[in-house]
């Protein structure tokens, strides 16, 4: 059972039980006081700072106590310590967590407040311990009285710059709910005194505030971490994207603008990265990145980049779903070195996941869609009042930057609302549809900003009521032409996933099926692309050939040979629903039936029919067989008899007690049934070597 997650700033420690082993809890107090004294703080300093200082003077003492007999009152006190350091641990933990400084600035006197009481409680502690029942040092004497007595009069208190930051972000978010706009010089000081001094610790700051508002019970706080998302997402686009800020550029290097820096560095990915001018000027995260290697992100069983890393007890990392799918097989060693394993136990390594993000936002490229069993999908945040003027202001501004087209401030504002569009659904509602879509179908013919205009494109193609509006942009045309010549194979799949969603539209189908490169460009998607790739232009062919004068056109594009190679060859069945999805549709035309019958169609599904599979993709089997058999008359329906599994597949499915299923293949059943008498040796059959006769009563 998967333990729930902490939530931030609160201190669940566990009281030693009263038997404990001295011997055992001395150790684990030195160990998890040396945790505590090699924590780094980025924020909450003062306060933080003087607690490690007590813990190092206590981790002196708990060194020279190591070879004394504990009376109960020792133990008492020992195990108090032990309570409060562990509460101490998560503390600094929480204060460590990236992302985290403007919610701790904003929760800077609870802090103060609880390293008031964890203070109290170490003295408390020390008060009822006997320290002169030990031989120890005068030094550590000295030192545990000094701490004592500093512990009763040292003050906790928020930081200055903190608490006037958790102000000035209370104020901007109150001039959002009046429609003001914040001054750039404001955001610049609150982000300055915050520590956070760059787009990407602006962005993991909106991943930690999405994370903790969804971890919670209820609605706590869910209107001020909505404020404060708008105010970061305001300050990240003005401050660190519109700026010039020499972090912010470097870390946002796209695929576009790429070739402005020098030669000599290789990307992790196998990508070349160059840079102009003074090299001191690039981000330090990419002097320490660009000399890592490849290998150190792909999983060694999948060879792809890892999407959720987990270690196995041999400290080596895989892809998490490569390696359980590795463990159910039945292995127990180490797929990379071969070693047995000491036990089957996984754990997540955030340290190689946090470091691919950060890679992949370097170079401008999006992190891997995790599968959806082990995507983590997080609720919508209920946008308040602030939030919602907040990004209605923001919204404004980017697309008067886009609108202008003045480069590069166009391909800036262009990036950040993909970026936008994406993450965080509110801003499909905001943006001025009447002006922005118009404006990013200008931008699809330019190679520089054709990938982030055809993302934003497919981001606000996902709401039903902006179709209608791309269509009658001119969108249409334009992400037809990307799909046939895209600068880029990613690019063209975007155009393709665009497409599907137009065509969830009844009255867009006609439209795109009467441009004549779109099928055909689509069908060659399926040969060419990646599995994501394939995927959406299978989707998009399923929509565009549910009306029906597309029927034609996609079967003279060659459809019905791509689909029946992806379903000889696809191994780990990712695509199978999708792709018999389409065969059931073509199936029902005779000219979908006659063109399936002649690729030979009906072997394929008569043998995905008797292998393992889930039940619904049985019933596509049984469903297009149907449908050919209905198509194509009698001889169809001998073919199907002679193969050798299909009465035993059918039969199988008929009794599984699943109703759709089981009608269908009860249907299929009845229509040979009713072919019988034209083959009265089907029967009579002579019993062929290793076959078993079962006679029926």
């Amino acid at each position: 059972m998967a333990l729930a997650r902490r939530r931030f700033l609160t201190l669940p420690a566990v009281a030693p039980c009263p038997d404990i082993d001295p011997a055992a809890l001395l150790s684990s107090l030195i160990r998890l006081s040396r945790t505590i004294c090699t924590t780094y703080l980025p924020t909450h300093r003062r306060d933080a700072r003087e607690l490690i200082r007590q813990t190092t003077t206590l981790l002196l003492l708990f060194d020279e106590l190591s070879d004394h007999h504990f009376s109960s009152t020792a133990l008492l006190a020992l195990s108090e310590l032990h309570f409060t350091l562990q509460k101490l641990n998560f503390l600094l933990h929480d204060c460590c967590r990236p992302g985290a400084r403007l919610w701790l600035a904003l929760n800077s006197r609870r802090l103060s407040h609880e390293c008031r009481s964890l203070s109290r409680d170490i003295s408390v502690a020390l008060d009822v311990l006997p320290l002169y029942d030990f031989e120890i040092s005068p030094d550590v004497r000295e030192h545990v009285a000094l701490l004592l007595e500093q512990a009763r009069r040292v003050q906790f208190m928020p930081e200055p710059l903190e608490e006037w930051a958790a102000r000035d972000v209370i104020a901007v978010l109150s001039g959002f709910e009046r429609g003001i706009s914040p001054d750039t010089g404001d955001l610049r000081r609150i982000l300055s005194r915050l520590r956070i001094t760059s787009s990407t610790e602006c962005a993991d700051e909106i991943c930690f505030l999405k994370e903790e508002v969804s971890g919670g019970e209820g609605s706590r706080d869910t209107d001020l971490v909505s404020g404060l998302i708008a105010f970061l997402q305001y300050s990240q686009s003005l401050v660190f994207d519109f700026s010039g800020n020499s972090t912010s550029s470097s870390e946002k290097i796209s695929s576009s603008n790429k070739s402005r820096f020098c030669s000599n560095s290789i990307s992790p990915f196998g990508e070349r990265w160059t840079f102009s001018g003074d090299s001191t000027s690039f981000s330090g995260e990419f002097l320490k990145i660009s000399g890592m290697n490849l290998t150190d992100f792909r999983c060694p069983i999948s060879l792809e980049i890892m999407t959720d890393p987990v270690t196995i007890s041999t400290g080596h990392t895989y892809d998490r779903i490569s390696i359980l799918q590795w463990l159910s097989a039945g292995n127990t060693t180490c797929p990379k070195t071969g070693v047995t394993l000491t036990h089957s136990h996984i754990f997540p390594n955030n340290a190689v996941h946090n470091l691919t993000h950060k890679v992949l936002r370097l170079i401008g490229k999006e992190f891997p869609a995790t599968s959806t069993s082990q995507k983590q999908i997080l609720p919508p945040i209920p946008a308040g009042k602030a939030a919602k003027k907040g990004k209605q202001i923001l919204s404004e501004f980017l697309v008067t930057k886009l609108v202008a087209g003045i480069s590069p401030e166009n391909d800036i504002a262009l990036q950040i609302i993909r970026q936008l569009v994406k993450s965080d659904p509110d801003f499909r509602q905001t943006l001025p549809k009447s002006s922005v879509i118009p404006a990013i179908i200008a931008n699809i013919n330019c190679p520089s900003t054709q990938e982030n205009a055809m993302a934003s494109l497919l981001s606000l193609a996902k709401l039903p009521e902006n179709r209608t509006d791309i269509a009658n942009s001119g969108g249409i045309c334009g992400i037809s032409n990307v799909l046939v010549a895209g600068i880029r194979q990613e690019t063209r799949e975007f155009a393709a996933a665009t497409l599907f969603y137009l065509a969830g539209n009844r009255e867009l189908r006609p439209i795109i099926g009467e441009i004549p490169s779109t099928i055909p460009a689509l069908v060659q998607l399926i040969w060419e692309g990646t599995t994501r790739g394939k995927k959406n232009a299978v989707a998009a062919l399923l929509g565009l050939i549910l009306y029906p004068g597309n029927h034609k056109k996609a079967i003279s594009a060659g459809i019905i040979p791509a689909l029946l190679h992806l379903l000889a060859l696809d191994k780990k069945k990712e695509l199978l629903a999708d792709v018999l999805a389409v065969v059931v549709t073509l199936a029902e035309k005779p000219e979908g039936s006659a063109a399936l019958i002649q690729a030979g169609a009906m072997t394929i599904l008569a043998r995905i029919l008797s292998n393992e599979a889930p039940r619904s993709i049985k019933e596509y089997c049984v469903a297009s067989l149907l449908s050919l058999c209905v198509n194509g008359g009698p001889e169809v329906v001998a073919e199907l008899r002679r193969e050798p599994s299909i009465m035993a597949s059918l039969y199988s499915l008929q009794t599984s007690g699943s109703a759709r299923p089981s009608k269908k293949a009860s249907a299929l059943l009845k229509f040979l049934h009713d072919f019988y008498p034209s083959s009265p040796n089907f029967f009579n059959q002579e019993a062929r070597p290793g076959m078993q006769v079962v006679h029926a009563l």
